[in-house]
């Protein structure tokens, strides 16, 4: 085996590892971009249509804001829900990135992730429940 074929039994697997990796690197980016972009778009559409619908009138109406307000909690409820839409998808755009790069481990931990974002809502929903039954019980 001469110098020549041994080199090129070494470095010719290498490299076409190295440009299988850049390949899927550059397309999970890509993805991870138009996911992003998506996301971005579906949370100011989530946002928009709660505007329209009056979803902060009633909101304001419940007595909800006030509460909120005393419990040092500025929040716009439309853009929060919004806000909420948009990382789910952000989330889900990166799990898919990180899929074409077949990093198992970090694709788990954004499942759980994921998987946990309904706890998160339903705590803060308990919260802000509390916070209007609070305010009702002083008020009476």
């Amino acid at each position: 085996m001469s110098y020549t074929d041994w080199s090129l039994t070494l470095v010719q697997p290498f490299l076409q590892q190295l440009i299988a990796f850049v390949a899927n690197l550059v397309l999970a980016i890509v993805v991870f971009i138009i996911g992003y972009l998506i996301s971005v778009g579906i949370g100011k559409l989530v946002t928009e249509i709660l505007k329209s619908v009056r979803f902060n009138k009633l909101f304001e109406k419940e007595g909800w804001r006030k509460a909120l307000q005393r419990a040092n909690v500025e929040v716009n409820p439309s853009e929060f829900i919004g806000a909420i839409f948009k990382w789910v998808f952000v989330i889900v755009s990166l799990l898919v990135a990180v899929d074409v790069l077949r990093l198992t481990a970090f694709a788990g931990f954004l499942t759980q992730v994921l998987n946990y974002v309904p706890n998160v809502l339903v705590a803060v929903l308990v919260f802000v429940v509390a916070i209007v039954i609070s305010d009702i019980v002083e008020n009476l």
